[in-house]
C-alpha cells in the first residue's frame, strides 16, 4: 500500500507550512483591491456591505482542512512521481491545480449557471495556491 506506506516519510512540516500558504495566496487573491470586489459582486454579495458574516470561523477551519489534505495529496504524489526541487513543484502543483481543482470548478460552476468571471477568478487562484504548495513541498521534501 503506497499511500500508508509513504504517510510516515512526509516532511510534515512542508506540508503545513503549504497548507498555510495556502491561506495567504488566498488573503491577497480575494483581497477588494485584488480580485475581491469582482469576486463579491459575482457571487451577489455587495463588497460595501458583505452582511452578517459570523460564523466565519467554521469556513476558514473547513477551508483549512481541506487545504491540509490537498497539501497532503500533493506530497504523497511526489514522493510517488519523484517530483523535487522548486520549479519542478511549482509546474506538476499548478498543473494539477489547473485541472483537477479548475476542472471541478468549471464542472460545478457551469451546471450551476455561475459567471465565466467567476470561474476564471476561482480557478487561477486554485491553479496558483497549488502550485505554491508545489513548490513548497518540492523544495522542502
Amino acid at each position: 500500500m503506497f499511500l500508508i506506506d509513504t504517510l510516515p516519510t512526509l516532511n510534515w512540516w512542508a506540508v503545513l507550512l503549504a497548507a498555510v500558504s495556502s491561506f495567504a495566496v488566498g488573503a491577497i487573491w480575494y483581497a477588494r483591491p485584488v480580485l475581491g470586489r469582482a469576486w463579491m459582486k459575482e457571487i451577489g454579495v455587495d463588497p460595501d456591505n458583505p452582511g452578517d458574516r459570523s460564523g466565519m470561523a467554521v469556513v476558514f477551519i473547513g477551508v483549512f482542512i481541506a487545504s491540509f489534505l490537498t497539501a497532503v495529496v500533493l506530497a504523497t504524489i511526489f514522493a510517488g512521481t519523484g517530483t523535487s526541487g522548486l520549479l519542478e513543484g511549482f509546474l506538476v502543483g499548478a498543473v494539477i491545480g489547473l485541472i483537477v481543482r479548475g476542472g471541478a470548478h468549471v464542472i460545478h460552476n457551469g451546471f450551476a449557471g455561475r459567471s465565466a468571471t467567476l470561474t476564471t477568478i476561482d480557478v487561477a487562484h486554485d491553479t496558483v495556491a497549488i502550485a505554491i504548495m508545489g513548490a513548497i513541498i518540492g523544495v522542502w521534501p
